[in-house]
């Protein structure tokens, strides 16, 4: 048995796309923020997640996050090969060869980059789409479109979000240079 806070607003997904909360820039850097610390630190402790979503993002009162569900996580060095996660946020080497890709940090970076998108266009990622259309489009190298997220976001973080899911996982950032970006 785990006893956690109790989180008011549940979940990321809810707030994003159920609600009637404004996000404005301030709260979609917070948000984008206490997620990349709860990333540090898991990678900083040689775990891999395997299912950042916005379903897995869980949020109080004050709209502070806190990851959740970790019932795919593994160590690094204990992974196995078998892939697990939400195929929306799965990065391209994981897709390819019906799901043999080994899971990595770099996979967590991939499904935080579509999470950023999520976050600052308050859109879900490849809404409306069949599961074999979305793994076709990763592995053709399209992602949805940078250009609906919010207006007023600055060129650093479309920037962030297209260096996370970029195709070629040994191009994408760590959680530390995306730290640094979001503090910018």
């Amino acid at each position: 048995c785990i006893i956690t806070e109790f989180m008011a607003r549940g979940s990321l997904f809810h707030v994003l796309h159920q609600s009637k909360i404004e996000m404005n820039y301030s709260r979609c850097i917070r948000i984008s923020k206490d997620i990349a610390k709860a990333l540090y630190f898991i990678h900083n402790n040689h775990y891999i997640h395997r299912d950042i979503k916005s379903y897995n993002i869980l949020v109080n009162e004050q709209l502070v996050c806190k990851v959740c569900d970790f019932g795919m996580s593994h160590l690094n060095d204990k992974i196995i090969n078998a892939t697990a996660g939400t195929p929306v946020y799965m990065a391209p080497e994981l897709l390819i060869n019906d799901y043999r890709g080994k899971p990595s940090f770099k996979s967590d970076i991939y499904a935080f980059g579509v999470l950023l998108w999520e976050i600052w266009s308050r859109q879900v990622p490849w809404d409306g789409m069949e599961l074999n259309t979305i793994k076709q489009k990763i592995k053709l190298k399209e992602r949805p479109d940078i250009n609906q997220i919010i207006t007023d976001t600055p060129l650093h973080i479309k920037k962030l979000i297209q260096q996370c899911w970029h195709q070629d996982y040994e191009q994408r950032p760590d959680m530390l240079f995306i730290l640094k970006q979001l503090n910018q």
